[in-house]
C-alpha cells in the first residue's frame, strides 16, 4: 500500500478495527456486510440513494437483497457506537 502516496495517509489499524466492528455486527445479526452498509446509508434522511459497485451478478443480488432489509433500533444504536469511536476511519 505504500507504493501510493494516497494509501500512506491512511491509518491502517483504525481502518482495520473499524471495520472488523461493522463486520460483527453484520454478523451478530445475520446479515451480509453490504445490506448492513446500504441499507444503514439509506435511512439517513437526507439520502435518497446508495452508490456501489458491482461487477459479477451475485453483488449486484447482495444489492437488491438490501431491498428487504430492516434495520431495527437496536442495529442502528450499534452502527451508530461505533461511528462514534471512528467517525473518519478513511480521511
Amino acid at each position: 500500500m505504500n507504493l501510493f502516496k494516497a494509501f500512506s495517509l491512511l491509518n491502517l489499524s483504525v481502518l482495520s478495527s473499524t471495520t472488523q466492528e461493522y463486520l460483527h455486527i453484520a454478523e451478530e445479526y445475520s446479515l451480509h456486510p453490504v445490506s448492513l452498509a446500504i441499507a444503514s446509508v439509506l435511512r439517513h434522511p437526507l439520502v435518497a440513494s446508495a452508490v456501489f459497485g458491482a461487477t459479477r451478478s451475485w453483488q449486484l443480488q447482495e444489492v437488491l437483497n438490501t431491498c428487504n432489509v430492516k434495520l431495527t433500533s437496536k442495529v442502528m444504536a450499534e452502527i451508530d457506537k461505533v461511528h462514534a469511536r471512528f467517525p473518519n476511519p478513511c480521511p
